[in-house]
């Protein structure tokens, strides 16, 4: 099952946090990816932006095995209050009620939660998100995107297109749900912003 929400957030809250996130320090985030092959697996780790790196990126992905590079938000320490620690009680209080009556799945908690920026030639491919939940959700926060950017959530045969201020909720069965997001395209004029997680059942 998906479904989409459109103004979810209380438009104040939604626009001071896109404003917040353009100006997080960059400490704050981190470059995320994965590259596969038959032999080896490579997960957030540094490497050295090169050819070589591109090269093991295409083939991972040709492979069809998961593949994705991203920047994402890190974890905070205990007692933070910043946007996105504020914003995570949020989506453990009035998002996880919304999500619970939405999909009828009682007694759910957040369990993984993270800002994500996809700039230009980002990409998440297909996986199930197996293991990671009940309950995935994503929260664009992207102003002014068009589909031709790319960047958009693919699921049963059917595509998103990040809208501002829109939630997407899918419950994952047992084995997960296909979906991607597709590579952001080298003409965008700014990055993809979202607010991303899975809720679990206690």
């Amino acid at each position: 099952m998906i479904k989409i929400q459109a103004d979810f957030l209380p438009s104040e809250m939604a626009e001071q946090l896109h404003i917040d996130i353009l100006n997080t320090q960059e400490e704050w985030w981190r470059r995320a990816y994965m590259v596969e092959n038959n032999c080896t697996t490579h997960q957030n780790t540094i490497f050295e932006r090169s050819l070589d790196w591109e090269a093991q990126l295409t083939n991972s992905l040709r492979q069809g095995m998961m593949t994705y590079q991203f920047t994402r938000s890190v974890e905070h320490k205990e007692g933070c209050s910043c946007y996105e620690c504020e914003l995570k009680k949020y989506a453990d209080s009035k998002m996880k009620e919304f999500v619970e009556k939405e999909t009828g799945i009682a007694g759910l908690e957040l369990a993984e939660s993270f800002i994500s920026i996809y700039e230009r030639g980002d990409f998440l491919s297909t996986h199930t998100d197996k293991g990671k939940g009940d309950v995935a959700f994503v929260l664009s926060l992207t102003k002014g995107w068009k589909p031709e950017y790319g960047g958009l959530f693919h699921s049963q045969r059917q595509y998103v297109s990040p809208t501002f201020n829109s939630l997407i909720i899918m419950t994952l069965e047992d084995g997960g749900q296909n979906h991607f997001v597709s590579e952001v395209s080298q003409r965008a004029t700014h990055s993809r912003l979202a607010f991303s997680g899975w809720y679990k059942k206690i």
